[in-house]
């Protein structure tokens, strides 16, 4: 992942995607001076792919605590939960789920 930061890439300004508002108007990005791991990641579609093909492999984790990642901890829905860092929607489409 070579595209990735909790920090506003200023180098790499031109390819952060514009934002709008509800009315379509243009949003200036603001920067953010520190890193928050709850709210500031920026990174590309192609690194948050990998990232994802890496955690649905299991991440590199044991077996048992992966698993524990990717199911339900806490119920918050009819089909909505919260695995370890991760909403977890159920029967998304049949019987399919999503992270």
């Amino acid at each position: 992942m070579t595209s990735t930061s909790f920090l506003y890439p200023s180098a790499s300004q031109d390819r952060v995607a514009a934002r709008y508002d509800a009315t379509g108007e243009p949003v200036t990005a603001e920067p953010h001076g520190e890193a928050n791991a709850a709210a500031n990641l920026m990174t590309t579609a192609g690194d948050y792919a990998r990232f994802l093909i890496f955690v649905m492999g299991g991440g590199g984790l044991a077996e048992d605590l992966a698993a524990d990642m990717l199911s339900p901890q806490i119920v918050t829905g009819s089909n909505k939960a919260f695995g370890l860092g991760w909403e977890i929607l159920e029967d998304v489409r049949g019987n399919e789920d999503a992270i």
